[in-house]
């Protein structure tokens, strides 16, 4: 068993500094300490804990010599990192969030979340499957010394401080200095050098072999052996071979590739000759990005289709041309977007085409690079469309069991489909019954004759939880003569027929609509996108957090309080306002620091302009064409949707981001008034020291009076003070 997480350094945003690491679920916190080190490039010399939140005086898991050291009971629960399973204690504390603090000086915190738990995986060591953003310098300061130095890069790179702190980072120019610099390569080989202590394992370490009567050692010993050897011909290799040989052990396990040369033998047909000329009523999906809502553009896309007055026949005619154009597009080397699959599945599920169910069965004969693209880690949707469109088909359900030349791991997905249809449909157990025993007494011919027991363990947990009784019999025949290495049911065959009589035990597919998923908010929250896609950035307009949508906690990420997103930095805006519909104020300069919400620059616009109400819907929008609107669901239907963003967790140093940059500020106030826009303009950029508060200040208001203008900043000075308690 295997445990994916995403641990990424708190606060610091552009670029943020985050890994995604699979472990092995039996490594202890003190290996995994071990782990996070070397996949950021830390250099160990501080201290370190693991807690639930960052100095909460909870539990905490501390090295083994702190321990010693450190005995205040005040500090909670301290368990050793030596003896602890990370594993075994997330299990029992019910956990899928915790940080880890190193250095308690500059407290790096990184918030861990559990992304993914694979039930069958085995790894020997850990992997880092995606990396973004370089490691912060030792002893600089924390997060906040870091953005500091960076800021300082940007904004003054010729300076004498930054001169200072590039002799003391020991490089020649601001040029060598690289926020981004990261090399997956690398952190991954020093990761396959791991031992529990941290270092690359010696063959004065390992344990001897004992040779056997055969003259060989055991599986365990060779497999020691075996990883000495890896570790030193790694050390013995150019970077050009260490790096082709990690690019070939770091796809996704197993390989695609050995995948397709192991099972696939699959004939496709000639997808190019049903491909249509042009996408109507589906195309959104097609050009879907990752940061879109996905609930909010299925509805969108199955309004579209009201609107269009299409009949089922026009519908069925695209999605056929749709699908068929995806099949033949595909392309391995490209970064694909699960939604052009999932979308169009919820689409048949939503408008009852049962006659697409051949479209999707056709997916899962795609080869190996296609279901990792679109169906890994998301099979029980795709289990739940087929149950939803084929419960009446279970005959051409059945077909695909036995179909051979195609991934083998499509067959559990629609077994469990088949399962469903037994469970919602209790008329057809018998005949569902017959079915799956006899395709159980198929596989273990095929098994007997040499054929890959990949699936079985699948198909025994999955007619466990749903309590197929009369399948145990052919199970207990499979798994002991076939002698199953149990890597998913630890108990075997047993834990398999105590599963299968438990009442309590619920099926292990959780819904049997993609609908039902699609509406659980912590089910697509829990269903991280592990596709290696570019990132876009939670603001569409530009890259400034790197990140896409399914992929951040905005908890982790924002740190709202009033008006302000405290969990950005702020720098020192001057922003000259002009009205330009109507025309009939002067402009007016204002001074505000950059992490306001756009929702409170939109009230400080109206004070600045001598209003206390803020009329709404409004929005923003800035030289690219992004807008940042007040009502979101006034343009939940929009066509342009994707390309809008809320008001209430963006900032005005996202909206503006270089001097001279502009944007507009427009309030609607319907057909018949028409709309209030006023023009922004950002004039000056500055930096806040220790020494210079953050104000809101009227600085320049040309043409007004005097006493006008006095009026204005005083207004200006109330509302900063409404707010002040939460910028302090």
């Amino acid at each position: 068993m295997t445990l994916t997480f995403k641990i990424q350094i708190r606060n610091i945003k552009t670029p943020p500094v985050w890994r995604r690491i699979e472990i092995p679920a039996t490594m202890t916190f003190e290996e995994l300490h071990h782990t996070i080190q070397q996949a950021f490039g830390w250099e160990g010399y501080h201290l370190y804990q693991f807690q639930k939140q960052a100095y909460d005086g909870g539990w905490s898991i501390k090295s083994p010599d702190e321990l010693e050291q450190d005995s205040l009971a005040y500090w909670g629960e301290q368990l050793d990192a030596s003896k602890t399973g990370v594993g075994d204690f997330l299990n029992s504390r019910q956990l899928n969030k915790f940080v880890y603090v190193y250095d308690f000086g500059d407290d790096w915190i990184h918030d861990i979340t559990l992304e993914y738990t694979d039930m069958a995986a085995m790894l020997p060591y850990p992997v880092c499957h995606r990396a973004k953003g370089a490691c912060p310098p030792e002893d600089c300061g924390g997060p906040w010394g870091y953005e500091g130095i960076k800021e300082l890069f940007r904004e003054s790179p010729r300076s004498s401080e930054a001169k200072e702190y590039l002799r003391w980072m020991g490089l020649k120019s601001v040029k060598d200095f690289d926020a981004n610099a990261i090399d997956i390569i690398d952190i991954n080989s020093r990761l396959m050098l791991l031992t529990p202590k941290g270092t690359r394992p010696s063959k004065s370490s390992l344990p001897q072999k004992q040779q056997s009567a055969t003259g060989t050692g055991s599986p365990a010993d060779d497999f020691l052996g075996m990883m000495d050897q890896m570790a030193d011909m790694l050390s013995n290799m150019d970077d050009n071979q260490r790096e082709q040989l990690m690019k070939t052990m770091l796809g996704i396990t197993p390989l695609p590739e050995m995948e397709n040369q192991k099972f696939y033998s699959y004939k496709k047909p000639d997808y190019e000759q049903n491909i249509p000329q042009t996408l109507q009523w589906l195309s959104p999906f097609w050009n879907a990005r990752y940061e879109d809502n996905k609930v909010e553009l299925c509805h969108f896309v199955e309004e579209d289709g009201r609107r269009m007055k299409m009949t089922s026949q026009q519908k069925l005619a695209e999605m056929r041309g749709y699908m068929n154009m995806l099949f033949a597009r595909f392309d391995k080397e490209l970064l694909e977007n699960r939604w052009k699959l999932y979308g169009p599945l919820w689409m048949m599920e939503r408008e009852k085409m049962t006659d697409c169910l051949d479209l999707v069965l056709e997916a899962l004969r795609q080869d190996a690079y296609f279901m990792h693209a679109y169906i890994f880690r998301y099979e029980k949707w795709v289990s739940a469309v087929i149950y939803q469109l084929g419960k009446d088909q279970i005959e051409t359900l059945e077909e695909l069991l036995y179909q051979q030349g195609i991934i083998p791991h499509a067959k559990p997905i629609v077994l469990n489909a088949l399962l469903w249809t037994l469970i919602r449909q209790p008329e057809k157990r018998l005949r569902i019954t017959a079915m799956l025993s006899k395709f159980l007494n198929h596989c273990l011919d095929i098994c007997r004759q040499g054929a890959s027991t990949f699936n079985l363990e699948f198909y025994a947990i999955s007619l466990a939880t749903a309590h197929v009784t009369e399948t145990l019999p052919i199970l207990q025949r499979i798994f002991k003569e076939l002698n199953i290495q149990t890597t998913i049911v630890e108990g075997g065959i047993d834990e398999v027929a105590r599963l299968m009589n438990d009442p309590k035990v619920e099926f292990c597919c959780k819904y049997d609509s993609l609908d039902q998923y699609l509406n659980d908010k912590e089910e697509i929250e829990e269903s991280r996108e592990f596709n290696e896609e570019t990132y876009y950035g939670i603001s569409r307009g530009n890259d400034y957090y790197g990140e896409d949508e399914d992929d951040y906690d905005a908890d982790d990420l924002y740190d709202i309080q009033g008006i302000y997103d405290l969990s950005e930095p702020a720098a020192r805006y001057e922003i000259r306002i002009e009205k330009i519909e109507p025309a009939d104020e002067p402009e007016r300069t204002i001074q505000l620091p950059s992490n306001m919400l756009l929702d409170g620059f939109a009230q400080l616009i109206m004070r600045a302009f001598g209003r206390t109400e803020l009329p709404e819907p409004y929005e923003f929008e800035d030289e690219k064409g992004f807008r940042y609107l007040s009502d979101e669901e006034t343009h939940a239907l929009d066509k342009d949707y994707w390309q809008m963003d809320p008001t209430d967790i963006n900032t005005v140093g996202i909206l503006l981001q270089k001097k001279g940059e502009t944007a507009a500020f427009n309030i609607r106030k319907g057909k018949r008034k028409g709309i209030e826009s006023y023009a922004l303009t950002l004039e000056k950029k500055g930096r806040y020291t220790a020494k210079t508060k953050q104000r809101i200040d009227l600085l320049k208001a040309p043409g007004l009076p005097q006493s006008q203008a006095d009026k204005i900043r005083q207004q200006l000075h109330d509302f900063e003070a409404e707010n002040e308690n939460a910028i302090s």
